[in-house]
């Protein structure tokens, strides 16, 4: 299956994929971090075209040799391949005309942005995708809270903002704020973080019960709002 300029398939419940990146510069630490974010970012659009969290694990790097003519012939450099612990997870296999569709309205949604706010949206579902594959509900909780806080400053243009202002964006984006009707997300996260004993075991309770609802509705929200601001942005 060929998206835009990577070719991928399903082999193994994962996505195997390639791509290239032509830099004028003899330096594969460069050309690898260019390669890792644009890996990146075909794992975030995928995610908001799914709803399913894909995560970068396994990238080889091929740095191609370098060829000098000189006068008595040719020098040959032939450089190592390098290797870096990530991986794109994969869940499902979806039809290749879906996801193409998907693949390219989601990615000329995110175009739309100027870059700060692109940049800031792939870290967003960075956290997302981490709190999404993580095992342990507590700490998928404390992931999906990360990315609600930065998800939260970004629709506000704030660097910090108060727990009032905090629950009103909660309420007007579709994410529960008081899970249980008695105890708010901020005090689960808080107490998990920093309080000992029966506050800490309730956090705990309660991050366990609702961490896949909290990660429900925040990707609900993000691609809302990708999609409604990609319409005018």
């Amino acid at each position: 299956m060929k998206i835009d300029d990577f070719e991928i398939e399903a082999q193994g419940g994962k996505i195997v994929g390639k791509t290239s990146i032509s830099i004028d510069s003899n330096d594969p630490a460069l050309a690898e971090r260019l390669a890792i974010k644009k890996l990146e970012e075909l794992a975030t659009i995928i995610t908001l075209a799914l709803g399913t969290a894909y995560k970068v694990v396994d990238i080889s790097v091929v740095h191609k040799p370098i060829i000098e003519k000189t006068e008595s012939g040719q020098i040959v450099t032939i450089f190592d391949q390098l290797r870096v612990a990530e991986q794109i997870q994969v869940i499902k296999k979806p039809a290749k005309e879906f996801v193409e569709k998907q693949y390219y309205f989601w990615k000329d949604k995110l175009s739309r942005f100027d870059k700060e706010k692109r940049d800031i949206l792939l870290r967003v579902l960075k956290w997302w995708r981490k709190g999404s594959l993580d095992e342990d509900n507590v700490d998928k909780f404390l992931h999906y809270f990360i990315t609600l806080e930065m998800f939260v400053l970004l629709l506000t243009g704030k660097e910090e903002i108060s727990k009032n202002e905090f629950e009103e964006v909660c309420k007007n984006i579709g994410v529960t704020f008081r899970p249980d009707n008695e105890h708010d997300i901020k005090w689960i996260r808080n107490k998990l973080m920093h309080s000992k004993r029966e506050e800490k075991e309730k956090a705990e309770e309660l991050a366990e019960k609702y961490a896949v609802m909290l990660g429900g509705e925040i990707i609900r929200a993000i691609k809302k709002y990708v999609e409604e601001s990609g319409l005018t942005t």
